[in-house]
Parts: C-alpha cells; sequence; structure tokens
C-alpha cells in the first residue's frame, strides 16, 4: 500500500495533478522508480499546490499547501523513522504538539492538573511561528540534533519547499498571508511539525531547567503560576528567550493572545477551557471550539462540497459518524461531554435535512412518514 490518508486526502492533489488513488493503481511502479530517484540522490521536492480556505468569521483566508504524493510518501517515510528515532528527544515534560501518543486533550488535561497547585495562568502563542521560522537555525538545530547526515540534504530541501505562484492572483493572495519566500516553513506538509519542534528544543529546555510548570502545543504556550508577579516574570522569560531564535509574542494585553488569568478566572488553552468549580479545576469544551466544530460538520450539508471531497451520499452518514466518534474521542476528558454528545447528535439529523431537503436533493421531508424518515436517519 502505498500510503494511508483520509478519505478526502485520497482525492488531493499537487502540482503534478496525482491523486494517491491514481498511484495505488500500479503501486509498485511507482515506489520502484521513488527509490530509484532517492538512491541516485537525483529526487526534488516540487513546488507546494496552494489551497486558500476562508477564516471562520473573518475576511482572511488560510493557506494550506499541499505537497504532491510522491513528496508526501517521502516526507511521510522520513517522518516515521525520525519520529521513533527522537521520540525521547522531542516528548520532554512540556512539549505536546505532533509527539507520538499525545493529544490536544492531552496537552490540556496536563495544564488543567497542573492548574490545581498552581493557580495563576500565564497564555499566549508565538506570533506566525511557521512563517518566520530563520531557516538558517533550523539548519543549524537539525544538524546539531539528528545524526543521520545522510538526511540532511534530504530534510534542508523538505524545510525550503515554497508555493507554486503560477496561477492568476495566487502571488497577491500569498502577499496578504505575510508570507515572504526564503524564510519559514510551509505548513501542510507532514515534516513540519517536526521542524517547529526541533526549532524549539533549546527553548523547551531552558523552560525546563527554570522549573516552570508548562505546556507547550506547536506554538500554543500556556504557564502555570503562584503569583501575577511569576506571570509577569514568564512573560519577560518567554519574550528574552523566544527573541534569541527570531520569534515573537504578542504584547501582553486582554486584547491579544497572551493574557493572564487569576485563580478564579476561566482560562482557554486549545479551543479548551480551564474552569474553577469548588476549589478544583475542570476542563471544559469553550463555545469557541464547539462552534468551529459546528462549522465543520455544517459544511459537509453542501452537496458541491462533499463532491469536491469524494464523498458520496452511500458515505455520508458513515463520514458523519465517524468525525462525531473523533470528536467525542477527543474530548472525552471534558466535563461538558453529554452536552458535546447531545449537540452532535443534533447536527448530524440536521446535516442529513439539508443534503435531502430543499437546498440539496429536494425531498419533501415534511410528507414522509416515520418509517421513511427512520431510514434517512432523521426521525
Amino acid at each position: 500500500m502505498v500510503a494511508r490518508a483520509r478519505p478526502q486526502s485520497r482525492m488531493t492533489s499537487g502540482v503534478d495533478g496525482q491523486t494517491i488513488d491514481e498511484i495505488q493503481l500500479n503501486p509498485g511502479r511507482h515506489i520502484e522508480r521513488l527509490s530509484s530517484d532517492l538512491r541516485s540522490r537525483s529526487f526534488n521536492f516540487s513546488p507546494l499546490k496552494p489551497h486558500f480556505v476562508p477564516k471562520p468569521n473573518s475576511t482572511k483566508e488560510r493557506l494550506i499547501c499541499v505537497p504532491t504524493v510522491r513528496d508526501r510518501i517521502v516526507q511521510r517515510s522520513a517522518l516515521t523513522f525520525l519520529t521513533k528515532k527522537y521520540r525521547s528527544l522531542l516528548a520532554n515534560d512540556i512539549s505536546y504538539g505532533f509527539v507520538e501518543g499525545r493529544s490536544v486533550a492531552e496537552a490540556a488535561s496536563r495544564a488543567c492538573d497542573l492548574r490545581k497547585s498552581r493557580r495563576w495562568v500565564y497564555k499566549t502563542d508565538i506570533s506566525a511561528f511557521f512563517d518566520t521560522v530563520g531557516r538558517d537555525r533550523l539548519a543549524e538545530a537539525l544538524k546539531r540534533r539528528v545524526k543521520e547526515r545522510s538526511l540532511w540534504p534530504l530534510l534542508l530541501s523538505a524545510g525550503a519547499c515554497e508555493v507554486a505562484a503560477d496561477r492568476p492572483g495566487v502571488a497577491a493572495k500569498l502577499a496578504k498571508t505575510g508570507i515572504k519566500e526564503g524564510v519559514g516553513v510551509r505548513q501542510g506538509m507532514p515534516l513540519s511539525p517536526f521542524f517547529a519542534n526541533l526549532f524549539l528544543y533549546g527553548f523547551d529546555r531552558e523552560v525546563i531547567r527554570r522549573k516552570f510548570a508548562a505546556v507547550r502545543y506547536a506554538d500554543d504556550l500556556i504557564f502555570l503560576a503562584d503569583s501575577e508577579s511569576q506571570c509577569l516574570e514568564i512573560d519577560e522569560f518567554c519574550r528574552a528567550e523566544l527573541s534569541k531564535i527570531g520569534l515573537t509574542i504578542p504584547l501582553l494585553s486582554a486584547a491579544t493572545k497572551t493574557f493572564i488569568r487569576e485563580p478564579g478566572q476561566e482560562a482557554e488553552f486549545l479551543g479548551l477551557g480551564l474552569r474553577a468549580n469548588s476549589g478544583q479545576y475542570e476542563l471544559i469544551l469553550m463555545k469557541s471550539q464547539y462552534d468551529k466544530i459546528r462549522e465543520q460538520l455544517l459544511s459537509l450539508a453542501s452537496i458541491e462540497h462533499l463532491n469536491s471531497r469524494g464523498i458520496t451520499l452511500a458515505a455520508l452518514d458513515a463520514h458523519l459518524q465517524a468525525r462525531i466518534s473523533g470528536y467525542l474521542s477527543a474530548y472525552q476528558h471534558c466535563t461538558n461531554l453529554a452536552e458535546l454528545e447531545n449537540a452532535l447528535g443534533d447536527l448530524h439529523a440536521k446535516v442529513l435535512r439539508r443534503v435531502y431537503g430543499p437546498s440539496g436533493l429536494k425531498i419533501d421531508l415534511n410528507n414522509l412518514g416515520k418509517a421513511e424518515r427512520t431510514f434517512l436517519g432523521i426521525a
């Protein structure tokens, strides 16, 4: 098998137009050629195909960079090796993002546990992290930590991949995202998260050396402290340490992503809330994160959107069930899980009604009997 991928990824192509399903028609031939190119060192990464996705409640767009399937196979293979070989190096006491065996929910749960003894919260994130990573510094970190010298050229080449701007309007859109050629690591590549953790290795070590109680998930940071003054000390520390590697965080303000929360105040981290309850702290799914989940599920009510992702009517219900199961598993540590479960059940039925109804297949649902509605899953 060439690669394991989510159904929608199987239909996604890079700049060469090839999909996973097309390659799997004759995987042996493709793998043999790829292996030959790698052995002869004639393999080169292709430019990344840009996809611009509207950000929720914003006029801005999020850029997703899609590698070719060939490039994905190479990067995923390298990532599998590196993740296993260097897990003990990167899975330190504070790093949870893109580490095998760790998840968003576990990161938030860890923060919640830490807050039980350190009730003040300092929260921030690194400004435009992936887009501002210095490639020279990344190369230094890579050569310092990755011992397999034969992999260096391949990894450095992956880190230098740029977005193809050969279509009308793409260059202007790229400029609006703030991306600059020669700077940063493009999101969407399998190796990008590994590069992120490698780049922040020294920062993590200094946090641990200073014995701060902290959790980092990629560029999101939360520190738990004993007092407001310690939070201010942490703010100074983060700015000083991150500036050493060319990174910044927003100014400390109620209007930015850098803020301090008092012991009784709810604090958000990774879309989850650390909320005080009877002298203890509990983890809850926040409304902002639920709104994102709702938007993602309701997007599946569009037949045009479903067709673009290769999801047929026969597969829709199974796809919805899998999504819902994934959400429930991801947020199983939240105390308001039952509310989420009920809401997801309602959203499941709403998606199906929209697909069947006037905006979709134009079935007159009001004239259906109970048996027919049960059959369609909207009883």
